[in-house]
């Protein structure tokens, strides 16, 4: 706490207490998670949005953060939290895991099984994109899977998927022929997916696991900047819509969104 003199009335002397402002670093690649300083950098984001406070700044260094950033505190209109890549577009938050677990399954299919506590309380392949504002029918999940960062194209059965033809109404037809499905057995989601030929192992796949990247579990948590960090991947009812329009959804949100 700092204080400031804001002069003398009535023979006393006032004091003003200024709040200290905070800079916290965090580095992906720190070999240890450390207080927050430029030196000894937290590992997460999510441990400086635990602790920062109005006026205070997060630089976050380039690297996939593979988290939930739940920020506790609010800034203020004087006085937002800000938190902004050391390189623009460098820091990228995601909601997605990678899978290399697969198995061949039939012709160009694979499966993989995942335990179903590892999407806790919201698993995005039992919840299905609906709303007031959706007009499809509701036989798409909000979870995707990803094929060297490119959306693939869900289907409402398993033959579609064994197939993998393209859709002639998609706006990228070369890319609708990557396809997946999913079902549910017990306690695990099992995927299906048609990787055309290349295989998922060797290549860069990953699925949804957390429903937001970046996001308050309260209301009334705003004056919050979010700068140069690019949020990808995590649960999205519009990507998941877009897909059925057949545009694939290379990123989620643009990189800079102000709360």
């Amino acid at each position: 706490m700092q204080y400031r003199d804001c002069g003398q009335k009535d023979r006393g002397l006032f004091l003003l207490a200024v709040e200290e402002t905070m800079q916290y670093f965090v580095d992906l690649k720190a070999v240890s998670s450390g207080d927050g300083s430029k030196e000894r950098p937290f590992q997460r984001i999510n441990e400086a949005a635990g602790i920062a406070k109005p006026g205070d700044e997060v630089i976050v260094a380039p690297g996939v953060y593979r988290e939930y950033v739940e920020p506790k505190n609010a800034g203020t209109q004087e006085a937002r939290i800000v938190y902004r890549s050391e390189q623009p577009l460098g820091a990228v938050i995601t909601g997605a895991e990678e899978c290399k677990n697969w198995t061949r399954h039939e012709g160009n299919v694979w499966t993989t099984r995942v335990r179903n506590s590892i999407f806790g309380s919201y698993n995005p392949y039992t919840t299905y994109v609906c709303g007031d504002w959706y007009f499809e029918a509701t036989v798409r999940h909000t979870g995707s899977v990803f094929l060297n960062d490119r959306m693939m194209y869900e289907t409402v059965t398993y033959e579609e998927c064994l197939l993998g033809e393209k859709d002639p109404f998609s706006w990228v037809p070369e890319e609708s022929v990557y396809k997946w499905y999913t079902e549910q057995d017990g306690d695990e989601t099992v995927l299906y997916a048609n990787f055309q030929g290349k295989d998922p192992n060797r290549e860069n796949v990953e699925i949804t696991v957390r429903r937001n990247c970046f996001m308050p579990s309260v209301n009334g948590i705003g004056y919050i900047t979010v700068h140069g960090v690019c949020d990808r991947k995590r649960r999205d009812d519009m990507g998941a819509a877009r897909r059925l329009s057949g545009r694939a959804d290379r990123s989620a949100l643009e990189p800079r969104m102000d709360h």
